[in-house]
């Protein structure tokens, strides 16, 4: 074998040990309030068990989320999809905007799901951070029976 066959094996053979892939992302449509609309999915490579869908604060990206060791390891042990939400809509006094799913945002979550993993979808984990608390609690009373737990963290 060539020296720059070898190495080119080498570099995505580390590239592989140190999870160095990007995930998918995948653009969904707006709804009115919302700016953007992406969502970000590592899925398992097992059989899952289930889907953890990562909120962040107010119009963060969720692919920073799914890309910390902490969320790749417990996505691992626990044979789970990831998924790192990446809404955005404008401020807004009324409160209409992503973190509310009255604002579109939830049917927009369940479509990239279905376009993501199929119609055939595990259950549903949803962690928020700050806004992304608010969405998962919101989007946890809009569709209860879809969920084995939401949980959020407001600092």
């Amino acid at each position: 074998m060539k020296p720059s066959c070898r190495l080119i094996l080498t570099v995505i053979g580390l590239m592989t040990l140190l999870r160095i892939e990007a995930s998918e992302k995948i653009s969904l449509p707006l709804a009115p309030q919302l700016t953007r609309a992406d969502i970000y999915v590592e899925p398992c490579k097992d059989e899952a068990r289930g889907t953890l869908v990562l909120c962040p604060g107010c119009n963060g990206n969720g692919q920073d989320l799914i890309d910390k060791p902490k969320w790749i390891n417990f996505g691992r042990d626990e044979k789970l999809n990831l998924v790192g939400l990446s809404f955005a809509s404008d401020a807004d006094a009324q409160n209409r905007g992503y973190f509310s799913v009255s604002s579109g945002s939830g049917q927009i979550l369940l479509d990239g799901l279905r376009q993501a993993f199929g119609s055939k979808q595990p259950p549903l984990l949803l962690y928020g951070f700050s806004r992304g608390a608010q969405f998962t609690y919101s989007f946890s009373r809009w569709k209860p029976r879809l969920f084995s737990i939401a949980f959020g963290d407001f600092l």
